[in-house]
């Protein structure tokens, strides 16, 4: 059975798992073990970097005192009288085919997320582990979100049955072949029954060939708000 961890220890970039999370949290081991994965499936993601970098410096307090507010270091701690930062680069190409730098934190919001799931995915991947995400798609363009789900799906990747349990708001996932209805559940409130969880299989007739997300988005399985304004 696959193991439950706390990853929050490993997130490399700013706010992976919770938006509350404020640029320049935790950088961990994972960053340098998956910077190469992370790259390729970035790639393959069509988000336009061609290459991920972490540096990692240690220097005396006082010089890094000056440092710290043209440099902005990612990940900050104090080891043997000395302090340690990693900083995050990526690499883009122009359309003259020339090299052009980033630092991590210029980066749009949905790379960064998206940069950072990677790295906790992977390392989930690795492990066999569950992981428990809110709202996933935030930030996400829907043809992402769709694959990051497909990791898991993915024999290629997921090779120790790693499980990812998410919520989330967008819909076009209803439409994937490769979801089934007992991997999806529909959250409805309501005043008399509070919020309560119900997977499609449950519902009378439901079968794996059935567009879902067009019955979805009709009211079929409830779960929908009906907002006006």
């Amino acid at each position: 059975m696959p193991r439950t961890h706390d990853f929050t220890r490993y997130l490399p970039f700013y706010r992976a798992v919770s938006p509350s999370h404020s640029l320049g949290r935790a950088v961990s081991k994972p960053v340098f073990r998956y910077s190469d994965a992370i790259t390729k499936l970035v790639q393959k993601l069509d988000i336009g970097i061609k290459r991920i970098t972490v540096e990692r410096t240690a220097c005396s307090e006082e010089a890094f005192k000056k440092i710290l507010p043209s440099k902005t270091p990612v990940y900050v701690r104090k080891q043997d009288n000395h302090m340690c930062f990693d900083r995050i680069h990526t690499k883009h190409v122009d359309h003259e085919g020339h090299d052009v730098w980033f630092n991590f934190n210029e980066e749009s919001a949905g790379t960064q997320v998206l940069a950072g799931l990677l790295c906790i995915l992977l390392k989930v991947l690795d492990d066999g582990a569950v992981i428990f995400i809110d709202e996933l798609d935030n930030s996400l363009h829907s043809f992402v979100f769709r694959e990051i789900v497909k990791l898991f799906k993915d024999k290629r990747y997921n090779k120790h049955n790693a499980q990812l349990i998410f919520t989330a708001h967008n819909t076009d996932l209803l439409e994937d072949d490769d979801i089934r209805v007992s991997e999806i559940g529909i959250v409805a409130k309501t005043a008399s029954t509070g919020t309560t969880i119900t997977r499609l299989s449950d519902f009378e007739g439901i079968r794996n060939v059935l567009d879902f997300r067009k019955q979805y988005l009709s009211g079929t399985f409830s779960g929908i708000p009906f907002p006006y304004i």
